[in-house]
C-alpha cells in the first residue's frame, strides 16, 4: 500500500463539511484524516 499525503489551505466552511471519496482501483482505504480549524 503506497501513503499519500495532500494539504489543503483557504478553504472555508460555513456549516458542515461533507468528503466524498472514490477510487480507480480496489476499495476506498483512508486510515487518517486531520482538520485544523485557521483562526482569523
Amino acid at each position: 500500500m503506497k501513503g499519500i499525503v495532500k494539504a489543503f489551505a483557504g478553504i472555508e466552511v460555513k456549516n458542515d463539511l461533507t468528503l466524498e471519496l472514490s477510487t480507480t482501483n480496489g476499495p476506498t482505504v483512508i486510515s487518517g484524516l486531520e482538520l485544523i480549524r485557521q483562526l482569523d
